[in-house]
């Protein structure tokens, strides 16, 4: 009985929560609460079917917060995007070619709340067409009703415009006639939303009247833009969706979004591009208010976490721990705590939290990971301890610098990325010599047996002068860069034959490169000895480069401190006396964004 009537108490409280959150939205509404009204009215007639009202409550009670755009900026600019579009050009260019042009817009865009903007006869519609998709598609039968509601019944992803929205889903909507030969591939068991996204026609070669504005001055169709296409089209179809965001990696500058699909028989899939990548937190994109006053500062470094509609769904991807910390008294007043992680030089904070009684509580992180535990005060940053290396089970590493001295080498300022496989395209190439300019008479001096990454490597060349030199790739190779050597300087009184030019791979550039298919040779026009040649594989500049300035920072004090400056003579550099224990960073004072903090272990640097 006792437990009976505590079910009930909660229930109550649950239901004048929600009621108490419908009214607050309804009173922000202002002239346009008789709009709103005229839908929960409209529902409020269907006794047989209270699951619409409730539909249409959740609505209007998460109404407040979301918004569109509109104004005269906005108008000219459709036009222009709908004159584009009449020639006919790919939606990915239509994009690239209109939206690196907006930042004149930003100006002249007028905020509107959809509070005070929703009519009564576009939610009624909206409501009722949901309804209508979720009794009729078979991939929708077990979707409960909050998953309903959070994945299904939103009208909005993003800022798109109200008066666009029945348009653009109508667009994409398919055919009855193809939706029933879709579903006509699955029996009961499975129609699942994600099977039936994995067939549904791609939505980047249709075309979307309306995206959502503004974007960024420097449009691109990059994994945002991607994403939101994809959960038009998704939406349009019935398919419970939502986007799904990874911050800022825990390994890796930048971020990323994807699409989703929420389905009972599959759990999220993690997409590609997460493999490789340590992730500190995902959060997703919901229509529902998700209360984290945590995210209220509104400062630069908050931009990611704007509204209050990111729900954290780490635990659906990735295996996560917890940990707890103590929080000096002085920094107890500054109110929520955050951990933060490196990204383009900047600690960005990826989860927060309040103390209580004195301590910090974070659960549900991406484990080894360097974090960075702050405050804020008066839009400064605060160090609140020392940064650590997250473990496992929730042990934490604090690196700090100690009074030992070490040395190591530095050969990169970045982990490797994908681009290392350009190495892989110089296993098998041959490095030969010759007097006839056939070859007839070649010597193979040297072999590629392993993949050298994006290092440069040097290869010993016979001690016998000949006047033709050749590259012979397996197959193909991607060559940044080539440089023959004689008496410790470089040689350039030569002709190259290829089929296709070599011109890059002589320009000191190593973020240039050729792809060859045949043989690259070369033609001294007389018979010479080199000491040595060395070459680079495809690469993407971040290794250490002659002539250039780096700076080698170390963390301490709650800030970053100059070990030393250095130009580099060659492709590492050697520090001495360098404070052990601590967290660095390696920059690149010349050129290039591309860096990562880092450890050394056993005189080895170890990226975070």
């Amino acid at each position: 009985m006792k437990r009976y009537l505590w079910i009930c108490v909660l229930l109550t409280a649950c239901g004048l929560q929600e009621n108490r959150q419908l009214d607050d939205a309804l009173a922000l509404a202002g002239d346009n609460r008789r709009e709103l009204q005229k839908a929960l009215d409209y529902f409020s007639g269907d006794a047989g079917d209270s699951l619409k009202l409730k539909a249409c409550e959740f609505l209007i009670a998460n109404m407040p917060g979301h918004y569109g755009y509109g104004g005269a900026g906005l108008a000219d600019f459709r036009h222009d995007l709908d004159s584009l579009y009449s020639q006919k050009l790919f939606l990915c260019q239509v994009m690239q070619s209109v939206y690196c042009h907006t930042e004149f817009l930003l100006p002249s865009l007028l905020y509107e709340e959809d509070i005070r903007r929703v009519k009564g006869d576009f939610l009624i519609r909206h409501v009722e067409e949901c309804f209508s998709k979720w009794k009729r598609l078979p991939w929708l039968r077990n979707l409960s009703f909050d998953e309903f509601c959070d994945y299904v019944l939103p009208y909005r992803l993003e800022n798109e415009r109200l008066e666009d929205i029945p348009r653009l889903l109508d667009t994409l909507w398919l055919k009855q006639e193809d939706c029933r030969l879709i579903t006509a591939r699955y029996d009961d068991i499975y129609h699942s939303p994600h099977m039936v996204a994995e067939v549904m026609p791609p939505v980047y070669n249709s075309w979307v009247p309306w995206l959502p504005a503004p974007f960024e001055t420097d449009f691109s169709l990059e994994c945002y833009e991607r994403a939101l296409l994809s959960l038009y089209g998704f939406r349009a179809v019935g398919i419970p969706c939502a986007l799904d965001a990874v911050p800022y990696w825990g390994n890796a500058n930048g971020s990323h979004y994807w699409a989703t699909v929420v389905d009972p028989f599959f759990p999220e899939r993690m997409p590609e591009e997460l493999a490789f990548r340590k992730i500190p937190k995902v959060y997703r994109m919901m229509y529902r208010h998700e209360e984290r006053r945590v995210w209220e500062n509104t400062g630069r470094d908050f931009e990611f976490f704007e509204g209050a509609f990111w729900k954290d769904v780490t635990d659906r991807y990735i295996v996560t721990t917890g940990m707890e910390m103590d929080i000096p008294r002085k920094y107890l007043d500054c109110g929520a705590v955050y951990l933060c992680v490196f990204n383009r030089g900047e600690w960005k904070p990826v989860a927060g939290e309040f103390p209580c009684d004195g301590k910090a509580r974070f659960d549900k992180l991406g484990y080894d990971i360097v974090y960075l535990p702050v405050c804020y005060k008066d839009g400064r940053q605060l160090p609140v301890g020392n940064p650590f290396i997250l473990g496992r089970y929730g042990e934490v590493r604090e690196l700090v610098c100690t009074d030992l001295l070490m040395d190591f080498t530095a050969y990169r300022k970045y982990p490797y990325n994908h681009q290392a496989a350009g190495g892989s395209s110089m296993v098998g190439t041959l490095f030969e010599c010759a007097n006839r300019p056939d070859f007839s008479d070649s010597e193979v001096f040297y072999k590629v047996e392993e993949n050298t990454l994006m290092d440069r490597r040097s290869v010993i060349c016979p001690d016998t002068a000949y006047r033709y030199w050749r590259i012979r790739p397996c197959s193909s190779m991607n060559l940044a860069e080539l440089v023959f050597m004689r008496d410790g300087e470089s040689v350039s009184d030569f002709d190259v034959a290829a089929m296709e030019s070599a011109d890059v791979c002589f320009d000191g550039d190593p973020l240039t490169y050729g792809s060859f298919r045949g043989v690259v040779d070369f033609d001294f026009r007389k018979a010479v000895r080199l000491d040595s040649v060395c070459y680079m594989p495809l690469n993407d500049g971040n290794g250490i480069f002659p002539g250039n300035i780096y700076e080698l920072r170390y963390w301490k004090d709650g800030r970053w401190n100059t070990v030393c400056t250095e130009r580099s003579e060659g492709y590492f550099l050697k520090f001495d006396s360098v404070p052990s224990g601590g967290l660095y960073w390696l920059r690149n004072l010349t050129t290039g964004t591309q860096e990562r903090i880092f450890i050394v272990e056993d005189g080895k640097m170890k990226f975070y």
